[in-house]
């Protein structure tokens, strides 16, 4: 269900349908309308009945395939505005990627950013050489801002703020 794009591995199905209904329907990148059937298919209660509203949010959701560019953004995300500066403090999430190999390393990050709201900011401990050269390219790429790098003895630290 394309979960993938949002940094998300469900290992079971109640964790594919409340995901998704996060990241796809709560994120308004599918309609809404399709909530009640990935309510019922939670609490499995799908039958025969619902067979249109499936074949409907397959179509819906082959369609939002085919509109993903190459970072695995769709043309919605785009279009959303710039979320606001707030006053208060913006809460700062740090994790350590030290001796994480490339790509493991970018898919963890991701994974973290998937977990904030836009306008957070993640803070991760890289390696010296690839992983500080490939992990910010690849985060910025993503549309992600990289705040701030520095280099603290053997490591980096490098500060992220998701949008």
């Amino acid at each position: 269900m394309l979960l993938i794009t949002r940094g998300v591995e469900a290992n079971t199905d109640e964790e594919a349908f409340t995901n998704f209904k996060r990241h796809f329907i709560e994120a308004k990148l599918v309609d809404g309308r399709f909530l009640p059937l990935i309510e019922k298919a939670l609490n499995f209660e799908i039958g025969p009945d619902l067979a249109g509203e499936v074949f409907s949010l397959t179509d819906t959701m082959e369609s939002l395939y085919e509109s993903m560019d190459d970072t695995f953004h769709f043309p919605q995300e785009k279009e959303k505005k710039e979320p606001e500066k707030r006053e208060e403090e913006i809460p700062l999430l740090t994790k350590d990627f030290r001796g994480v190999p490339c790509p493991m390393n970018f898919v963890k990050t991701k994974m973290e950013l998937a977990k904030i709201k836009a306008g957070d900011r993640l803070a991760v401990l890289l390696d010296d050489g690839e992983p500080i050269d490939n992990v910010p390219r690849s985060v910025a790429e993503e549309g992600h801002e990289i705040v701030e790098m520095k280099r603290e003895g053997d490591h980096w630290w490098v500060l992220i703020e998701k949008r």
